[in-house]
């Protein structure tokens, strides 16, 4: 992996190529590339680099390089437009291309949600080439384009930050692996005067160490440059929690999302929460508030979107922004539902709501029907309608949903103008450029400053959307058992560190009831705490699990965005055999918290634990939750292993990690 910043930092080498008018482009040679300016800035956390060049005096191109001193992380990407007059030759295979030096390489990673349940892999680069091609749209729905190249001593981050199609490829010899990462893989257009194309932002990020240091090397700078802010009195994302009213209105027959909700069903629930003492982060309200496209209630068809306007059998005039305010009084916030680029019946939008049916694309066959967010006109008649429902009633985080592959629709809308990748290219902006818009406008009246990504449960996930936002539940599958929970945190969680999960175990995602225990909600111990309970419909219930539950998950929540530490074999979702267990460890504070699960299945009484952050030549206090009882180990002991007993099945033990003084 040596020279790799010699060559970053030159543009015949930088590692982008390209084809343009029928020649092949590696770099950016001096002999074909005019130099037009070059700016420099540097701020506490990194070096940015803005380079502008002319070829053939048609397409000006911007590169910017960024340098992360403290981790040694390295990211870039491009822009180009047509300045000239004329339409300009055809653009294709926009890639990043680089070699790295590496001994045994393993590629090392996860798939994505929905089939795949963040399944992890590891594939020796010396006896196989590894190749992934995601062109549905949803860049994380199948699989996940963020990989650690592992090699002897240490290893490298690669990853493609881009929220559309995208391919990797992997290729060892002669000492190195190649890699070659592209978006809008079906790039093949030509740009007309003003056209712009950008790439999808690459990083490469080295680290020393072995696979603990590597997860956490990936964790800190992820969470120290790439989470948004949680609002402008907090710059750093948070823990936090959050209930979803909807479970404890009165159930509608065949409904889901939140349909049954109405302006007199959050009440009760409230004061049932008051007289426990419970008291949520946020307000979850999900999908079913909205009119039809016909502008009549929506009944039990949540998917009947596009018209953004609340029912006012639901919501009569000024009911929810009454409930906000209302709970906003009360220190608790709300989370909001919507899905822009899925629509039903554009006719009937146009017709009631001041939509333009052009804007729409519909393929025979596919039963959605896309919202062309990259056409102008339609992105600002999108956003100024989700901009008015937020703004109105001081809403304070946008929830957005995504349910459907977009890919389909992009492709036949190209077919019809023939600049093959464009109408991606321009959604998947005006995708980041919306989170933007929708971002300045909650945090301009004291809302947050982040957006909850939601694609049919982690489709979105990509880096650069990350970057605006967090997935307050990584998944929809993971609403199900305890087993798939545990599945995905010791998965996913190695990635996206701010994430969360349910609180129940359900027959089916959409069930509104469920099983609840202290071995359930331990499992559910993650940033995002997503409650999940009925208040009004089950007044008599046993609410102790609720409240020791919060009061367990505040206790540990200041270390679960700390360093991260799997300590058993990875279990796939339907594994019930084994022990779970993983730890988080703040290391400056030299505490953290373990968690053992002896799963339902499990016929050992006891697992071989090791504590990678332990240090020789000191001791350490292991303090059960549950008995305040304590044992003491030296570090040797630690980083050797040690024998944890639990003497049920399907039980979680809860353990206080602390360095002796």
């Amino acid at each position: 992996m040596r020279n790799f910043s010699e060559k970053f930092y030159r543009p015949e080498s930088f590692p982008i190529a390209f084809q343009y008018d029928g020649e092949e482009y590696h770099g950016f040679p001096s002999e074909k590339f005019v130099f037009l300016n070059e700016t420099k800035s540097v701020d506490e956390k990194k070096e940015t680099v803005k380079t502008r060049l002319s070829l053939k005096d048609q397409l000006t191109f911007e590169i910017i390089r960024v340098y992360y001193p403290k981790y040694d992380f390295y990211e870039w990407s491009i822009s180009l437009e047509n300045t000239s007059e004329k339409r300009s030759g055809v653009l294709s295979d926009l890639r990043a291309e680089l070699s790295l030096e590496c001994e045994r390489p393993v590629l090392k990673g996860i798939l994505g949600d929905h089939v795949n349940y963040y399944s992890p892999y590891a594939k020796e680069l010396e006896k196989e080439d590894v190749s992934f091609v995601s062109d549905g749209g949803r860049p994380t729905h199948i699989y996940f384009p963020y990989f650690n190249l592992t090699c002897e001593g240490g290893g490298a981050f690669l990853v493609i930050g881009w929220g559309g199609t995208w391919s990797a490829r992997f290729r060892y010899a002669d000492g190195a692996v190649n890699f070659s990462g592209r978006s809008i893989i079906s790039l093949n257009t030509f740009l007309d005067p003003g056209d712009k194309v950008c790439s999808a932002t690459f990083i490469c990020g080295f680290y020393k160490g072995d696979y603990y240091d590597s997860v956490n090397h990936w964790r800190r700078w992820y969470m120290e440059n790439n989470m948004p802010a949680f609002d402008k009195d907090t710059p750093e994302m948070r823990p936090f929690s959050d209930y979803l009213f909807r479970r404890d209105a009165p159930p509608i027959p065949g409904a889901q999302a939140s349909i049954n909700e109405t302006y007199q069903t959050w009440r009760p629930t409230f004061d049932k929460m008051q007289e426990l003492g419970f008291k949520p982060d946020f307000r979850w309200f999900d999908a079913g508030w909205y009119v039809g496209p016909d502008g009549k209630d929506i009944g039990t068809d949540w998917e009947a979107t596009g018209s953004w306007e609340f029912s006012p059998v639901k919501w009569p005039g000024n009911t929810f922004a009454e409930a906000t305010e209302f709970l906003h009084r009360h220190g608790m916030r709300t989370f909001f539902w919507m899905e822009p680029e899925r629509i039903k019946r554009p006719d009937l939008l146009e017709k009631n709501f001041g939509y333009n049916q052009e804007w729409a694309i519909e393929v025979d066959g596919l039963v959605n029907v896309y919202n062309n967010i990259g056409i102008p006109a339609c992105y600002e008649w999108t956003k100024n309608k989700l901009c008015k429902i937020l703004k109105d009633n001081k809403i304070d985080v946008y929830r957005e949903d995504f349910n459907m592959q977009p890919g389909p629709y992009w492709d036949y809308w190209d077919q019809m103008n023939g600049k093959y990748g464009m109408t991606e290219h321009n959604a998947v902006m005006a995708h980041y450029k919306l989170w933007d818009e929708i971002i300045e406008c909650t945090s301009s009246y004291g809302g947050c400053c982040f957006v909850d990504s939601c694609a049919s449960g982690g489709g979105r996930n990509d880096l650069l959307s990350m970057r605006r936002a967090v997935p307050i539940l990584r998944s929809d599958n993971d609403r199900e058992t305890t087993a798939i929970r545990l599945s995905m945190t010791t998965s996913f969680d190695e990635w996206i560190p701010c994430t969360g999960a349910n609180t129940k175990e359900k027959p089916e995602q959409t069930s509104a009831v469920g099983n609840t225990d202290v071995y359930i909600w331990r499992a559910s111990y993650l940033p995002i705490l997503n409650v999940d309970m009925q208040f009004v419909l089950d007044p008599d219930q046993d609410f102790s699990i609720l409240i020791n539950g919060m009061a367990e998950w505040q206790k540990v929540n200041p270390y679960l965005l700390k360093d991260f530490y799997v300590l058993t074999p990875w279990h796939s979702r339907n594994d019930k055999k084994g022990f779970t267990s993983y730890c988080y460890y703040d290391p400056e504070k030299d505490k953290g918290v373990l968690f053992v699960f002896r799963m339902e299945e499990c016929e050992e009484d006891s697992v071989r634990i090791k504590l990678p952050f332990a240090k020789d030549g000191v001791g350490y206090t292991l303090t059960d939750e549950d008995s305040d009882e304590k044992r003491i180990l030296l570090g040797e002991e630690c980083l050797c292993g040690f024998d944890f007993s639990v003497a049920e099945k399907r039980q979680a033990k809860l353990i206080w990690v602390e360095k002796n003084k």
